[in-house]
């Protein structure tokens, strides 16, 4: 460490007066002048990233109170239709405005359901409504189409214990 510093202090020392005025005006610009406006950017870039994911962040707060405000208002299946498993999912996916691609019952009281691609939050109200019919969804297999809001969806849903 030592010799790189007198190795250094003797490049300075065969500087001329004149160079050595001229490297120390250039250290001063960059530390004064320089380094603020680096600071300033890189704050700059941090504040408008962090707006970005507030707003994100804030339309995905109005999204979900949107859900729970629709599955408050929502009652289920009607007394008159089908009470099973089977019958609730279809309501509910009636309900919420998606297309059911493939349904299978399973041993027991499940049954799979796959969706045609919709839109996310159909399926996030479908979920709810199951969820609100005394259903609940034991596996999800939600995957974005594309660069959209469409989405494929595919869960498994059993009875309430």
């Amino acid at each position: 460490m030592e010799s790189a510093f007198a190795t250094v202090l003797s490049w300075w020392r065969a500087r001329t007066g004149r160079e050595q005025l001229l490297l120390q005006g250039a250290g001063i610009f960059i530390f004064a002048v320089l380094a603020p406006v680096w600071i300033y950017l890189s704050a700059s870039s941090f504040r408008a990233e962090a707006a970005s994911r507030l707003e994100t962040a804030r339309h995905v707060e109005a999204q979900v109170a949107q859900l729970a405000a629709q599955a408050g208002r929502e009652a289920g299946p009607s007394a008159g239709g089908d009470s099973s498993l089977n019958g609730r999912a279809l309501a509910a996916a009636q309900a919420a405005g998606l297309q059911p691609r493939h349904i299978e019952s399973s041993a027991g009281q499940s049954i799979r359901i796959s969706f045609e691609p919709a839109d996310s939050l159909a399926v996030y109200r479908w979920i709810a409504a199951v969820g609100a019919s005394g259903a609940y969804v034991t596996r999800t297999a939600i995957v974005r189409v594309a660069d959209s809001e469409q989405v494929t969806a595919e869960f498994d849903v059993a009875e309430s214990p």
